[in-house]
């Protein structure tokens, strides 16, 4: 019984086996694979025959995809389980490389190959040296960098990329356009939200890596005034401080570092954030013992602020200072007393607030515009100075008020001249008020071309005291500025960068070049400029050297326009010197760059242009565009169907009009070409319109009494190519120039790979007839063997290939029906022993 069990157990194993060995055979034998592709390199921009070979391949309706990036597929020629033949266009922009093919068909059998193909790139990889500007000032919405190097040619360029990155972290918010400058130059335009500090870019060539820049964007120079609250509860945790000031951004986070301090411990701020008030908020974790605290904020090393800081129990009060107000009795307020001699009120500030020390200078030279004043005090702050009343009166004429700047106890104001300008000897007074009466009024008396009046302030009402400010102490030897001076300045150009240089004269001896310091303000004469162009240098800090006579010279690089330029510097933190300067820079200047074509075709039966769209180009390089509405394009004669088929568009320093030549189609009158008058809103040098014709070549009827005859009876192609002579019957026009022909070719495989052949026409005598030679030699580079016997082979089957004749000053079509037929191999050789061979 047990044996019976042994042999029908063993039966059914055997089945089993023998149902597995049945379905793994069929399986086995139906692996698929990719054996080999030819070609098996391509160059990007090709259009090439891909004949795909392998076992078992997919067939019927089979598609094709190509890793990592897509290759389009126009057509498939032929599929079968050994070899498939696909029609693919490589873009000319694709990543070189080796890519991966995927076949497969609507029944879902496919079949994938690694790395069989390979994009193959002729683009010559440029070598960048060096790159300008390495420190930009305050570049909050773009700026433009000059790469200079060798081996930088158009082509390259448009392969180029750039991936941005700050502190290993990538900038994806950034866009980069690369544009080619002169020679050995490239520039390239970023915009976005530029942030502070130091970004890195790395510059790719079709994904790979060629060069690396690396970028310190400038922030503006953040002040702090004071933080709040001064007493923070214990039991709320984390603990929130604001840090109060002027020009704080999210770049001036960057290289903070803030901590509170007491005799016992020290607390690192554990966050710091901007909030929407454009206040910084510190974090602090806790608890921490109840007591006094020092606030200490660095940035970058170098300590900014210090403050004291309390932490109380929940509703205990912070002590009362000896003769002081607690701090629920609110003080009254002033009440304004009257002048008896205006009948105005006199603001009358509380004992002990902030003041005005001084002004300068107390001349303002007869003809200057505008007047710089810089006013010095005590405890001064950028909300306080906003809000001040600042009046300059001229021989009883307002002055206006054009600039205020803050600055590090002081601030910088400018007033333009009055209606009558700035009068030899004319009196001057400067006023000084705070509506909120927070800080005590001021007034100096200035002359125009005079020396210096005595410095007058306002006398303070009877019976109001005033507290006076601390005697300053006297400025340590070398620290004086009073004999320096700026003398002029002016915008130099090298290697297509251009930099500000501000001349200053210096007093005589030793001086050292790193303790001098300034900025500089550029009011552009026209003022639309900076709204246009986004990479302008407006302000920023001079780098400053000394010459070899013993003065100094400030600079700094960046696209500059004429304008008023305000220059501020001191010695060794000594008093602030301003001037105001004249500044001559070019304009900036706009070329008008035409399309390729040297002239117009028409066509005299439909009246439609050629070629059919115009591009043309008006170049900023190197200021870069805000936006496409600066210029105004006008053509003459105007369009047939007015308002259509132009737009301007804008490709970082250039802005690109689009002309489509179809909204012209029902002019017939050409006499003069096509005109374009390009408007800008702007001062240009040396016009503000910029013009260029191309013309329109006349043409007659269309020349129909030609026609063709084949030479030979059939056409012989070789494996270097083929020849034609093609004889005309009848008289051929006057203008015909039988060698100026342009072919083509309906036969879609020879129309596809007629630009792979090396065509040369020339005119030749046939007997005592004029006749044509077209000459097709192949390059076997770019036509390899597999396509090429295929090519052959269609042509000779075809029987009638049409060649088609061109000739576009006659406006004259012509085409030709050619038959092949094969050349022999044996037959080759004999013309090359012969020597008749093609070459």
């Amino acid at each position: 019984m047990a044996d019976r069990h042994r042999q029908q157990a063993l039966l059914l194993l055997t089945s089993v086996l023998v149902v597995l060995v049945a379905w793994a055979v069929p399986a086995l034998a139906q692996q698929r694979v990719i054996t080999s592709i030819n070609p098996a390199t391509i160059q990007q921009g090709d259009t090439v025959l891909l004949t795909i070979t392998g076992e078992n391949l997919p067939t019927g309706t089979v598609a094709l995809e190509f890793y990592p990036q897509q290759i389009a597929l126009l057509d498939i020629l032929s599929a079968s389980e050994t070899e498939v033949i696909a029609q693919i266009k490589v873009p000319s922009l694709v990543t070189p490389g080796s890519y991966n093919v995927l076949l497969y068909n609507h029944l879902g059998d496919e079949v994938f190959a690694e790395g069989l193909l390979t994009i193959a790139s002729d683009v010559i990889t440029p070598v960048f040296r060096d790159y300008d500007p390495k420190v930009i000032a305050e570049a909050t919405e773009g700026f433009a960098l000059l790469l200079t190097g060798e081996s930088i040619t158009e082509e390259a360029v448009s392969h180029l990329s750039m991936e941005w990155k700050q502190q290993d972290r990538e900038i994806n918010r950034l866009t980069t356009i690369f544009s080619k400058g002169g020679y050995g130059q490239v520039l390239c335009a970023v915009t976005g939200d530029i942030p502070g500090g130091v970004i890195k870019g790395t510059i790719h060539l079709d994904g790979k890596p060629v060069y690396l820049v690396e970028i310190t964007i400038q922030t503006p120079t953040a002040l702090l005034v004071g933080h709040s609250p001064a007493v923070l509860a214990s039991d709320e945790i984390p603990y929130k401080l604001q840090l109060l000031g002027t020009d704080l951004t999210a770049g001036f986070l960057q290289g903070i570092e803030a901590e509170l301090s007491s005799a016992e411990m020290t607390v690192k701020c554990a966050g710091q954030v901007i909030t929407p008030e454009s206040t910084v908020e510190l974090s602090f974790n806790g608890p921490l013992p109840i007591g006094e605290y020092k606030l200490l904020v660095r940035r970058l090393g170098e300590t900014i602020y210090e403050g004291e800081v309390a932490i109380r129990s929940q509703g205990e009060s912070p002590p009362v200072e000896p003769d002081s107000q607690p701090p629920d009795v609110e003080t009254p307020p002033i009440q304004p007393e009257t002048d008896t001699a205006s009948g105005g009120p006199i603001l009358t500030p509380p004992a002990g607030q902030l003041v005005i020390d001084s002004v300068a200078p107390l001349v303002i030279p007869a003809g200057s515009s505008p007047a710089s004043l810089v006013v010095n005090g005590s405890g001064l702050r950028a909300t306080l100075i906003e809000r001040l009343n600042l009046v300059l009166r001229a021989d009883g004429a307002e002055c206006p008020l054009l600039f205020l700047g803050a600055g590090t106890g002081s601030f910088t104001c400018l007033f333009g001249p009055p209606e009558a300008g700035w009068q030899v000897g004319a009196d001057c007074r400067f006023a000084i008020t705070d509506p909120q009466n927070e800080l005590a009024p001021f007034m100096a008396e200035l002359q125009v071309a005079g020396e210096p009046a005595a410095h007058l302030e306002t006398p303070v009402p009877s019976g109001l005291e005033r507290e006076q400010p601390a005697a300053k102490p006297e400025e340590p030897a070398g620290r004086t500025t009073d004999s320096w001076q700026a003398t002029g300045a002016t915008v130099r150009s090298n290697a297509g960068v251009s930099s500000l240089v501000v001349n200053i004269e210096a007093p005589a001896g030793d001086w050292d070049p790193a303790l001098l310091t300034g900025e500089f303000n550029l009011l552009p004469r026209d003022g639309l400029v900076q709204q246009v162009f986004s990479n302008l240098a407006l302000s920023g800090e001079l780098a400053f050297r000394r010459t070899e006579s013993g003065a100094a010279v400030g600079t700094f690089n960046g696209n500059f326009l004429p304008g008023d330029l305000l220059v501020e510097f001191s010695y060794n933190r000594g008093q602030t010197i301003a001037a105001m300067l004249e500044l001559a820079a070019e304009p900036p200047q706009a070329r008008l760059l035409p399309p390729a074509t040297e002239s117009l075709r028409l066509d005299a039966g439909s009246g439609q242009l050629q070629p059919e769209v115009l591009r043309w180009i008006v170049d900023f390089s190197p200021l870069v565009i805000r936006e496409p509405d600066v210029i105004t394009p006008t053509f003459s004669p105007a369009a047939d169907r007015a308002g259509q088929g132009v737009s301007v568009s804008r490709e970082g320093s250039q802005l690109v009009i689009t002309q489509e030549l179809a909204a012209w189609s029902g002019i017939s009158d050409w006499e003069d070409g096509l005109t374009i008058a390009v408007e800008t809103r702007l001062e240009l040098s040396p016009d503000s319109v910029l013009t260029a014709n191309i013309p329109v070549r006349a043409h007659t009827e269309p020349y129909s009494g030609l026609q063709f005859e084949v030479a030979q009876e059939r056409c012989l192609i070789g494996p270097d190519g083929f020849e034609l002579v093609l004889i005309p019957n009848g008289e051929l026009p006057p203008m015909l120039q039988l060698s100026a022909v342009e072919t083509s070719t309906s036969h879609l495989l020879l129309g596809l790979n007629l630009d792979k052949f090396r065509t040369q026409a020339s005119a030749v005598l046939v007997g005592d007839r004029q006749a044509v030679q077209l000459a097709y030699k192949r390059d076997k580079v770019n036509l390899d063997d597999i396509t090429y016997e295929l090519l052959m082979a269609e042509l000779v089957e075809a029987e009638n290939v049409e060649i088609t004749l061109a000739w576009p000053e006659l406006n004259t079509t012509l085409t030709a029906r050619i038959k092949f037929s094969q050349q022999a191999a044996e037959q080759t050789a004999l013309l090359g022993e012969l020597g008749l061979d093609e070459e």
